[in-house]
């Protein structure tokens, strides 16, 4: 059970950092 929670709470951080650089990226790209 550890490790399924480890590794959901791995991939949820990998989606919100990849979420949060397409969000900056986006904002910097914006004129």
């Amino acid at each position: 059970m550890g490790i399924f929670f480890s590794l959901f709470s791995l991939s949820r951080n990998f989606a919100l950092s990849m979420g949060l650089i397409a969000i900056s990226g986006f904002f910097f790209a914006a004129p």
